[in-house]
């Protein structure tokens, strides 16, 4: 693939294409990505935002930010990779691109989810991304989004209730995992949504797991409510480790 993008890349810049040139150096960015080398990969999406920026060509100029982005954002350089998918998203509505738009709001809603620890923040951000895909027939997009969201979704639901027990009181002497299962579910969930938001998500997903134990023993629809919370709270955290396959079992 990348012999193939750099070959249409020298017969853009013969044919003297602009155009053509600029997407083929977002093209060999892609393949230096997949090949597992990023600092090339960012060389090339640099070169090809340079060169949309000189030409005026919007398309690809959304095109090479959000190349840019992800890399960023997978290097930590988060304010960064917020920033260019912001761009993005200010190129693609006004030029009334809704791919790239929903590409830039998903790419802002993923960063800000992980990196950020700001859930609440991206989860309407990731419900305009699957909104727009779903409208416009991006079904490929609509569907890689869908799983994240509905994990997002349960994830700010736990934090909303853990938020809203968090002062139920401890008996004296007795940590969490000596009270009632119902009682002792809520208190891990507590727990461990304060140690996602800190960012142990290890710990974090420790106490998820010894939550759903004692949620199962529970009776009652406030314990199944629970565990609801739960799972949502566990597919975060296993996202969270790029555990996809494991989160989606969840």
């Amino acid at each position: 693939a990348l012999a193939l993008a750099e070959e249409h890349l020298q017969l853009a810049a013969t044919a003297g294409s602009p155009r053509e040139l600029a997407m083929g150096h977002g093209n060999v960015g892609n393949c230096y990505l997949v090949a597992g080398d990023p600092d090339r990969a960012l060389e090339a999406h640099r070169t090809s935002e340079r060169l949309c920026r000189e030409i005026g060509f919007a398309f690809g100029l959304q095109v090479a930010l959000n190349g840019i982005a992800g890399i960023l954002a997978e290097r930590g350089e988060v304010d960064e990779a917020l920033d260019l998918y912001r761009e993005q998203e200010e190129v693609c509505r006004r030029h009334h691109n809704p791919e790239g738009l929903a590409h830039a709001l998903f790419g802002q809603a993923a960063t800000m989810a992980g990196a950020k620890r700001a859930p609440v923040e991206a989860l309407p951000l990731m419900e305009q991304a699957h909104s727009l895909a779903r409208q416009h027939g991006l079904t490929p997009l609509a569907d890689a989004i869908l799983p994240l969201l509905e994990s997002l979704r349960e994830w700010v639901a736990a934090l909303e209730y853990a938020r809203s027990h968090s002062e139920v009181p401890a008996r004296e002497g007795e940590d969490a995992r000596a009270r009632p299962s119902e009682e002792r579910g809520q208190q891990l969930l507590v727990q461990a949504a304060q140690r996602m938001e800190s960012g142990d998500v290890d710990d974090a997903l420790e106490l998820l797991d010894e939550a759903e134990t004692a949620c199962r023993e529970a009776d009652g629809p406030q314990g199944q409510h629970l565990l609801q919370l739960v799972q949502g709270g566990q597919a975060r955290a296993r996202l969270e480790r790029g555990e996809f396959e494991q989160a989606r079992r969840v």
